[in-house]
């Protein structure tokens, strides 16, 4: 009973997913965003 409730855990989607129709970003993805608008800031 607990697999299954871990199955269900993993394939919900997100408010932003259901929102917008993609995916989360992911953290690497925000690093890397924010390290480009920080040099660009120079």
């Amino acid at each position: 009973m607990e697999l299954l409730v871990e199955i269900e855990e993993e394939n919900k989607i997100s408010d932003y997913e259901k929102e917008r129709g993609k995916p989360m970003p992911t953290l690497l993805h925000g690093a890397i965003q924010a390290n480009l608008g920080f040099e660009l800031q120079k």
